[in-house]
Formats: C-alpha cells, structure tokens, sequence
C-alpha cells in the first residue's frame, strides 16, 4: 500500500481466481469514508463492501492481463 492525498493505492500480483479481493487492512482508516475505487488500468468504478475481514473488491470480469495491478481507493476527507 502506498497513499497520497486522500487516496490509498493497493497493489497485487495475480487475477484472484474468485474475481474479488480481500484489503484486511484498509475497512476502516483513519484516512475517512471512502468515496469510490477502481483499478488503474480501467476507467469504470468497482463495487465494494466493507465486510468483518476488511475491504472486499468486486474485479471486472475481464480486465487486461499485467504483471501487477492497482486498485484507487478515493477517501472523502
């Protein structure tokens, strides 16, 4: 993870198998609500949930094949 500015980047490897993914740790910051995410190499919003595990993401189902991918997390301040 990285942040800059209200928004939290995350980044990860591999297209997880189930088309979500899991940030145990970003549910709740102290960096506020968050507003809206999505994946860097996409311009559509993803849908999300804040679950008792953390952040669970919605992936597209079909994005372009990379070596890494990111994720934007837009907080509000």
């Amino acid at each position: 993870y990285t942040h800059r500015d209200g928004t939290l980047y995350a980044f990860f490897m591999d297209k997880p198998s189930d088309g979500r993914i899991v940030l145990h740790d970003v549910g709740t910051t102290s960096l506020g609500d968050i507003q809206s995410i999505r994946l860097m190499s996409e311009e559509a919003a993803l849908t999300w949930t804040v679950e008792s595990d953390g952040l669970v993401v919605t992936l597209p189902q079909t994005y372009e094949e990379q070596h890494a991918y990111a994720l934007q997390i837009q907080y509000s301040r």
